[in-house]
């Protein structure tokens, strides 16, 4: 099961986040939060104070109680706010994040947060958690060759294929053997686990699977 102390560092996107409890146990854990330009302001409604601010500050309108030291204007239109963000991690050596507020917002923010999270998973150890208004609350993992869940049993899980290569399952209630498929081609929605060890494997470079689960 993945927990907070996995993570390092925890970024915020100016989408959903959530509750102010979550937050407690982040700070309990003294993880560093960065907040993506207007993730601030989303941080700010549920009076999280984030420890950096980060990006070309489009967003930002300025808050009381957040110091200049921890605001790092990065301008540019040739990354978001989210890739801004893991620069400024990246340069600190910290490689293990959690990224919140991927989901919520208008949606293409939410296509181009998931672009982007695919797009570095290669060099970060990163996942991303949503809890919904309604619904389960879901984790979501790029497989990169191969990947352990240790999860719980009849948890929903779904494959998004966006590269070409071959998948294969083990531990899910419909499994997948060695099933070509092409970019943004197949996909495994809403298939469920039969135990609690689940395991992905792929020869694509970009498979993103989400799951039933909380952190």
């Amino acid at each position: 099961m993945l927990r907070l102390e996995n993570f390092e560092s925890v970024i915020c996107l100016n989408g959903s986040l959530p509750s102010k409890r979550f937050f407690d146990r982040i700070a309990s854990s003294k993880i560093t939060v960065v907040a993506a330009d207007g993730g601030a302001h989303r941080l700010m409604d549920i009076k999280v104070m984030p420890d950096f601010v980060v990006g070309d500050m489009d967003s930002w309108k300025g808050y009381e109680g957040i110091c200049d030291t921890k605001i790092h204007r990065k301008s540019g239109q040739d990354s978001t706010d989210f890739e801004k963000s893991l620069f400024f991690l990246r340069d600190r050596n910290i490689k293990k994040i959690l990224v919140l507020g991927v989901n919520g917002g208008e949606i293409d923010h939410v296509i181009n947060n998931i672009n982007t999270f695919l797009r570095y998973s290669d060099q970060f150890d990163m996942c991303f958690y949503d809890e919904p208004d309604f619904g389960e609350s879901k984790i979501g993992r790029a497989v990169n060759g191969s990947m352990d869940l240790d999860i719980d049993e009849g948890s929903k899980i779904s494959l998004f294929s966006f590269d070409e290569g071959k998948m294969k399952t083990q531990g899910m209630q419909w499994e997948i053997e060695d099933k070509a498929y092409q970019v943004m081609e197949t996909s495994a929605a809403r298939n469920k686990s039969k135990s609690d060890k689940v395991h992905i494997s792929t020869t694509g470079k970009k498979l993103l699977t989400v799951y039933s689960g909380s952190i």
